[in-house]
């Protein structure tokens, strides 16, 4: 009995650890819809938790309700276990930036899952035996095996499209996001292996805590250093670069482009703010391609309204040039494959970052001024 305590115990810790974060989640202020897949992984995790208690009841037969009431739950934890692995796939997939939309998508989608509940169901009414003894060997049956392979089939793709996505030029911005969320149920995975390995451990729900906490600290950090329309660092996060910037190499030369969106009052005014977004984050993405020709050394923010920033690190002024180019190339592009009702375009000015902590300010002003004398001119992107 000690024992049956000290694995409810540590289920109760974990469902108490989950139950705060769901808190947590759900007063957020700016929730938006990935926050709704994640709020659902977690309830699935608080019932498995749960219910696992009462396993560990039954298996030392604390609860006496019989080898009836013990199957169904091996059932009902293996049924859990289905639609967690699936809800962590749609999540993950919301954060790609897939659409999960329609009933139609969402049944082609939880087919696995469906199939797995229902071999865990037909188990529990047919008494499908889940291993066979063999002398001193046991053996996994090939019920079994199937009903366990099918959800995993949610870990092997979202590891997969995690990988991806987080190879794609455009996305090195938000490479660790990509990888954290694809790894995270091999974490789990790995867990679920140890606790079949020693049954009466707890093992599978510290793994999931663990992992879940890890998954929620990168989301707060993404939170406060992310502007939440864009996707694109936000000014606090600015500032702590910025700062950062005059410690940099002295081998390359750091540079601030200052860009602001042509008429955006305008497009606001004739097609309304939800345009107004779209637009702002075509420039977000475009800025985002543009930056790839030189890699990671640009770091790119919004700064406000429908300014943007990009701090860039490179070796000639030429460089800065070719990234101006690009930019309004790449806009152009994609104005055309939107099919874009209205001229967006920017402007960009730029300066060159020098030491001291003066510098910075002083650095954002040249830019600053740079970029309006470029409007005014409505020539090519001007300079200090």
């Amino acid at each position: 009995m000690p024992y049956s305590f000290f694995y409810i115990e540590a289920n109760l810790f974990c469902l108490i650890v989950f139950a705060f974060i769901l808190f947590k989640d759900a007063r957020g202020v700016d929730r938006q819809e990935w926050h709704h897949y994640f709020d659902r992984v977690l309830v699935l995790q608080m019932l498995y938790f749960f219910f696992d208690s009462l396993w560990i009841l039954f298996k030392e037969d604390i609860l006496p309700f019989g080898s009836v009431l013990d199957n169904a739950i091996d059932a009902l934890l293996f049924i859990l276990a289905s639609l967690t692995a699936f809800g962590w796939y749609l999540y993950s997939e919301v954060l790609h930036g897939r659409a999960v939309y329609g009933r139609k998508g969402m049944l082609l989608r939880g087919i696995p899952a469906f199939c797995s509940c229902v071999l865990a169901v037909a188990g529990f009414i047919l008494h499908f035996a889940y291993t066979t003894q063999d002398g001193l060997e046991m053996h996994v049956t090939v019920f079994y095996a199937c009903m366990v392979a099918l959800p995993f089939c949610y870990v092997v793709i979202t590891a997969v499209n995690g990988v991806r996505y987080a190879l794609r030029k455009e996305s090195f911005m938000d490479r660790p996001q990509h990888l954290i969320i694809g790894f995270y149920p091999f974490i789990v995975l790995l867990s679920t292996v140890l606790q079949v390995i020693w049954l009466m451990l707890p093992i599978l729900c510290y793994g999931c805590t663990l992992a879940m906490l890890f998954v929620y600290i990168n989301s707060l950090d993404g939170l406060i250093s992310q502007d939440p329309l864009t996707g694109l660092n936000n000014r606090n996060e600015l500032k702590r670069f910025l700062l950062n910037s005059l410690h940099f190499a002295q081998d390359t030369q750091t540079y601030i482009l200052m860009i602001d969106v042509n008429k955006f009052k305008s497009i606001n005014d004739q097609y309304g703010h939800p345009e107004g977004d779209r637009a702002l984050r075509r420039v977000a993405d475009t800025l985002k391609q543009a930056c790839n020709i030189t890699g990671s050394r640009h770091f790119i923010a919004r700064y406000g309204g429908d300014e943007f920033i990009v701090v860039a690190r490179v070796t000639s002024s030429q460089e800065i040039d070719m990234l101006c180019t690009a930019i309004h190339e790449q806009l152009a592009e994609r104005n055309a494959i939107a099919q874009c009702r209205y001229p967006l375009g920017v402007s960009i000015g730029y300066s060159q970052l020098g030491s001291g902590i003066d510098a910075i300010r002083t650095c954002i002003d040249d830019a600053d001024a740079a970029l309006y004398e470029q409007k005014k001119a409505g020539s090519r992107p001007a300079g200090n």
